[in-house]
């Protein structure tokens, strides 16, 4: 399987554990059984459209289409550090008066599941600091829109996410 691949489930799984509060509701990411007795989702890979069908809120994680060139060093060296520019989107039911409030403890509980796993330096999403692994997560500010009819119904939110990579090419 791609190491990028494995990255990716590997976010995943910890934004599932993204938990926060909405005046008196708490939220969670985490999977649940749907009407219909199914496991569904909150944390998506690879989705931009959604519909009223999709649970809210959920979490969209999407490639950014910043690409940086790689450098390998010398000629025959096929490992390298290299950035993992990702986009997560993050859709909550807005709020009547103030659209955007709900968004505001959406994105800060995001930022607070992804610096956690900044803590353990040589083991970030749990691949350890060899090659393959994650070696550090940048985080960008939120951005926090109300919903506007073409990107979205409900508020939402951007952030950046930077991983670092140190991988062999080899196996992409």
């Amino acid at each position: 399987m791609s190491f990028r691949l494995q990255v990716l489930q590997a976010l995943c799984d910890v934004l599932k554990g993204v938990e926060f509060t909405v005046g008196a509701q708490t939220h969670s990411l985490a999977d649940y059984t749907d009407g219909i007795g199914h496991t569904a989702e909150k944390v998506f890979r690879g989705r931009v459209k959604y519909g009223d069908s999709d649970p809210l809120p959920m979490l969209s994680v999407l490639e950014d289409f910043k690409s940086a060139p790689v450098n390998l060093g010398s000629a025959g060296n096929t490992k390298g550090v290299l950035p993992f520019p990702l986009l997560i989107q993050g859709f909550i039911r807005d709020h009547h008066d103030h659209p955007t409030d709900p968004a505001y403890p959406f994105a800060a509980a995001t930022i607070k599941a992804l610096l956690a796993e900044r803590v353990d330096q040589f083991n970030i999403l749990g691949f350890g600091n060899g090659c393959p692994s994650v070696m550090d997560i940048q985080i960008s500010t939120p951005v926090i829109r109300p919903p506007d009819g073409e990107i979205s119904a409900v508020a939402f939110f951007y952030l950046n996410v930077t991983l670092t990579l140190a991988e062999d090419f080899e196996s992409l």
